[in-house]
């Protein structure tokens, strides 16, 4: 992976795709820019246009990487159940620590 953030997190790891060709916080910047100061209104119209489908975009991105991590998460919990009730069930003395372990965020 090329880092962590919400572009390549979002495409890599869960399939999505930005409306815009060229998706990114500078390019949103300059439509921002565009929308407000743009030569015309035709020009501010399309660059506001623009900028609110990638915003809106972001927001439906950060959408599916967390159902994906809520997911992964609930998959993890499920498995460390299992394994605790399996050690329980080898070790009943074992129970206030498994509390313990399971408590902790």
């Amino acid at each position: 992976m090329d880092g962590l953030g919400l572009k390549v997190v979002a495409s890599r790891g869960r399939g999505f795709s930005w409306r815009d060709e060229e998706p990114g916080g500078l390019n949103s910047q300059a439509w921002f820019a565009t929308a407000v100061d743009g030569l015309n209104s035709a020009e501010r119209k399309a660059a506001r246009k623009r900028v609110l489908e990638y915003n809106e975009d972001d927001v439906r991105a950060t959408w599916h990487v967390r159902e994906w991590m809520d997911r992964l998460d609930a998959e993890t919990t499920k498995a460390t159940i299992v394994d605790i009730d399996a050690t329980l069930r080898k070790r009943p003395h074992a129970t206030r620590m498994a509390h313990i372990e399971t408590s902790h965020p």
